[in-house]
């Protein structure tokens, strides 16, 4: 008895035993072919597929297929079939795959939905921050249904006067690290080329003891028509960096933008100084202007009052020197004067030389639009770059000083004209340039 009851046993775990065994191997189902070696399951069949679970997912930021949380680390690469056509993040029903956010990865999808605009918000509906300190920002986006939603945070900068002044990381925080003005940015990462900026300005928290001046490319010249980006070094660095420029001598050699931008208008040098807002600390620097290579074609003619420079633009010629016969100078901010000549109206209708004469309106507007279509950079060079000073109006105002550049034309006006605009002026002037084209 007790033997047949050990051999009922062993023929009973027997099939348990290898059926074990086989739970662990590879399988094909569909065929009697071996599964491929790289599949531990290997489905086969001509007329008939692998049906996954529908579910109806309502985020893709949100596992929802178990109330344990600790579950959603542990189903990496899950698959189901979302029937929901608005599951928020998702791209509507079709397969997904579970990978830390439910994946898109087959059937077919929504048109996308592009990001129209983002707003931002600050935490407090603030824009300052101070050194050290941080600012949480907030980026919404419209459309709501927008196909993707997600952002890139970052501050853009262009040049040393702009880095390093704040930081932020890839959820909105910034962290303020120098003092001044900065630009923290979301953009769209869904293609559509939408961004927001949002002007944020980092606040001091010393007091300013020293400021020295230095150069973004650590020299200090400057070709004639060319810029050079001066740059204030305001010690500590944790104290405001807010200056003024002037220039202090050589003022028709260059000009200083509120920026530090030197614009090297005449060959020479000049003074160019910094001061601290609101104190006496300031320093000053030598900066020399030098005459570019001249492109061919450019002639040299002396009349009574200077030597001039002409050249053929689109088979005109003209002056590519202001007249120097007036006798009027300008003083004009902090009390800089320039050594260029300036007419009245009436003046300026007989300045023109034997043989040469004020040009029409539609002259100058033919020519700037010759030169931005058409002309090389030197030729740019020469028309917009030399003797750029401005005007003097009837109110005894000083206009677009090393800016752009003013002159009389024969219709009784004046012209206006800087390297992206030109146009003819109503009204009078008081003082105005003169440059003359070859009758």
């Amino acid at each position: 008895m007790r033997m047949k009851k050990k051999m009922m046993f062993l023929f009973l775990l027997f099939p348990m035993v290898f059926g074990a065994a086989n739970l662990y191997a590879q399988v094909t189902i569909g065929s009697d072919e071996e599964p491929h070696s790289g599949a531990i399951l290997d489905l086969r069949s001509n007329n008939k597929g692998l049906k996954l679970p529908t579910v109806s997912l309502t985020d893709t930021a949100a596992f929802q297929l178990s109330t344990n949380p600790s579950d959603a680390a542990s189903a990496i690469g899950m698959m189901v079939y979302n029937t929901n056509d608005n599951t928020k993040g998702g791209r509507g029903q079709g397969i997904y795959t579970w990978n830390g956010t439910w994946i898109y990865s087959g059937g077919t999808p929504k048109a996308d939905i592009p990001v129209n605009r983002i707003v931002i918000t600050s935490e407090g509906n603030v824009d300052t921050v101070k050194i050290g300190e941080t600012l949480q920002l907030t980026d919404s986006i419209v459309p709501q249904n927008a196909s993707n939603k997600k952002v890139a945070w970052s501050v853009p900068w262009s040049g040393s006067l702009t880095a390093g002044k704040a930081v932020v990381n890839d959820t909105g925080l910034v962290t303020g690290i120098k003092p001044g003005n900065v630009t923290v940015r979301a953009s769209a990462i869904d293609g559509s080329e939408a961004f927001r900026d949002f002007a944020l300005k980092v606040q001091p928290t010393g007091i300013a003891t020293g400021i020295s001046i230095t150069s973004e490319n650590g020299q200090y010249s400057v070709d004639m028509g060319r810029t050079l980006q001066l740059m204030a070094v305001v010690t500590p660095e944790t104290a405001s960096q807010n200056v003024t420029w002037r220039i202090t001598s050589g003022y028709a050699a260059v000009t200083v933008s509120t920026t530090g931008v030197v614009t090297g208008n005449n060959e020479g040098s000049a003074g160019v100084s910094a001061t601290i807002f609101g104190t006496s600390l300031s320093d000053t620097i030598a900066v020399s202007v030098s005459e570019w290579e001249l492109p061919p074609g450019v002639e040299t003619v002396t009349w009574p009052g200077g030597v001039y420079k002409t050249y053929a633009f689109n088979g005109v010629v003209w002056m590519i020197n202001n007249s120097a016969e007036g006798s009027v100078t300008y003083r004009g901010f902090g009390d800089q004067e320039g050594v260029n000549a300036y007419y009245n109206q009436s003046d300026a209708l007989t300045a023109c030389p034997t043989g040469w004469r004020l040009p029409l309106p539609a002259e100058f507007h033919a020519l700037c639009i010759w030169l931005r279509t058409y002309g090389t950079d030197d030729e740019k060079k020469l028309f917009f770059a030399r003797d750029k000073m401005g005007f003097k109006n009837k109110d005894g105002m000083w206009n677009e000083v090393g800016n752009c550049a003013e002159w009389r034309v024969s219709t009784g006006s004046r012209y206006y004209v800087t390297a992206l605009y030109d146009g003819e002026v109503s009204g009078d002037s008081e003082l105005i340039s003169v440059r003359c084209i070859k009758d």
